[in-house]
C-alpha cells in the first residue's frame, strides 16, 4: 500500500502515468487474440514491453486529440484530464477490435497484428487530421 501512497500523493506526471498503464492490459489482449503465436513465444518481458510502446504511442495521440478538442471549444479542459485520454484510447481500441471482429465475421479474413495495427493508427491517424484541420478551419473562419 505504501506504494499507491507514493503515487498518490506523489507529482502529476507521475499520477499521468499510473493512469496511462490502465491501457496496457488491451495491448496485452490484442497481441494475445492477432498473434498468439508472438505470445506463446515469448517472454512476458517483451510482451509487456511491446505493449507498454503500443500505449504510450496511443495515449500520446489521443493527447493531440484532446489539446485539438480544447482549442475548438475553448471551454473544456480535456487535455488536461489524463484520465479521459486513457477512456479515449480504451474506446478506440475496443472499437478497432470490434470492427476487427466484423470484418472477420462478414469477410471470413483474420486480421494479424500488424495489420490490426496498420488499421488502428491509420485511424486515429485519421480522426487527428480531422480534428485537426477542423481546429484550422474554425480559426481561418471566425477571423
Amino acid at each position: 500500500m505504501s506504494y499507491l501512497k507514493d503515487i498518490l500523493d506523489g507529482p502529476d506526471g507521475l499520477k499521468d502515468m499510473a493512469i496511462q498503464l490502465f491501457a496496457l492490459p488491451f495491448w496485452v489482449l490484442t497481441i494475445y487474440i492477432f498473434n498468439p503465436v508472438f505470445y506463446k513465444e515469448n517472454d512476458i518481458l517483451i510482451i509487456m514491453s511491446f505493449s507498454f510502446c503500443l500505449t504510450i504511442i496511443g495515449v500520446l495521440g489521443f493527447t493531440i486529440f484532446s489539446e485539438g478538442i480544447d482549442l475548438i471549444a475553448k471551454k473544456t479542459k480535456i487535455a488536461d484530464s489524463s484520465v479521459v485520454t486513457v477512456i479515449l484510447q480504451i474506446l478506440y481500441s475496443s472499437l478497432a477490435l470490434f470492427i476487427s471482429w466484423l470484418n472477420y465475421y462478414l469477410t471470413g479474413e483474420i486480421f494479424y497484428l500488424f495489420t490490426y495495427l496498420i488499421f488502428y493508427y491509420s485511424l486515429l491517424a485519421f480522426i487527428l487530421f480531422s480534428v485537426w484541420a477542423i481546429r484550422f478551419l474554425w480559426i481561418k473562419f471566425k477571423n
